[in-house]
């Protein structure tokens, strides 16, 4: 090889790791309302690669990305937003989104008679569920309306359990879903944050969600737990596989699964955007489910 040769090799070698070094980068920034009032819980995805974030209470996020990706910003009851980084931190204004006004009823006080219930399954402390903090994740239970009941969703009860952090932080979801059975829109207005102390005991969460006016969509509806991926919400556990001791780094809290009711329970799983198929259950199988009791109002 000639020195010309030589010298090409030697200066592509030294480029190299500058390079790769230039790919990736960590940015930080804040999200902002139109009153420039931090929003918490933002989702922030990077386009190219999907991984994700959250903001945090003050709404600061910080995220290692490509300098060229593009983020996406994600919070419900406001308007989806895409911002190109550019090495500097980050200041993220997010519209709220238009709602049409709708007449308000007024309506007499609740009696025991008005209050109705569905139950995911028989409410059995079989294990709890808990998530990988590499990706975002939602684990729910789709509720089917085969009869066309006419009703609104007056409250939804969970058992979650921290004894891990100080503080977990998770957020509630609803559904509608679509003729084929799969999740669709959301039926929320206003997002639902659940903050969970640290106890050893399960912890029973009742959401009351009356003053969103959620009707029964006639297709039915999905309940959902997100676990938010924030370092506050992380923990370290110990595990044996196959004899061989694996720490695994988790994310709080834990969602109390149960055995299902009847085969028109379906369990759906979401791992970043991609919602997985269910597989019908049947109380035969040793199959479980999340534990969800939804209280409606005729």
């Amino acid at each position: 090889m000639d020195r010309l040769g030589i010298l090409l090799l030697l200066i592509f070698f030294l480029k190299l790791p500058c390079a790769s070094f230039a790919q990736k980068q960590k940015l930080e920034g804040i999200v902002f309302d139109s009153l420039q009032q931090p929003i918490p819980w933002v989702n922030i995805i990077d386009t190219s690669s999907g991984r994700g974030t959250y903001s945090d209470i003050n709404g600061y996020f910080s995220f290692s990305v490509d300098s060229l990706s593009t983020l996406k910003f994600h919070a419900i009851g406001y308007q989806e937003l895409l911002a190109k980084p550019d090495g500097q931190p980050m200041k993220i204004f997010l519209k709220k989104k238009a709602h049409r006004l709708a007449t308000i009823e007024v309506r007499p006080p609740l009696k025991s008679g008005d209050i109705s219930s569905w139950k995911a399954g028989k409410k059995k402390k079989w294990s709890s569920l808990s998530a990988n903090p590499k990706f975002s994740f939602q684990a729910g239970v789709a509720f089917p309306n085969p009869l066309q009941i006419e009703a609104e969703i007056e409250s939804i009860t969970l058992y979650l359990k921290n004894n891990e952090v100080d503080t977990a932080y998770c957020k509630l979801h609803v559904y509608e879903l679509n003729k084929d059975g799969a999740p669709d829109k959301s039926l929320l207005q206003q997002p639902v944050i659940i903050s969970i102390l640290r106890k050893r005991k399960y912890q029973k969460q009742s959401i009351n969600l009356s003053s969103q006016h959620i009707s029964i969509p006639q297709n039915g509806f999905l309940v959902a737990l997100e676990l938010i991926n924030l370092p506050i919400n992380q923990y370290q556990e110990t595990r044996e596989i196959n004899g061989t001791s694996i720490v695994q780094t988790l994310l709080a809290p834990k969602l109390m699964l149960c055995m299902p009711e009847n085969d028109q329970l379906k369990a759906w799983y979401k791992n970043e955007h991609v919602w997985l198929a269910p597989t019908p259950l049947s109380i035969e199988k040793t199959q479980k489910i999340p534990f969800f009791e939804v209280h409606f109002r005729y």
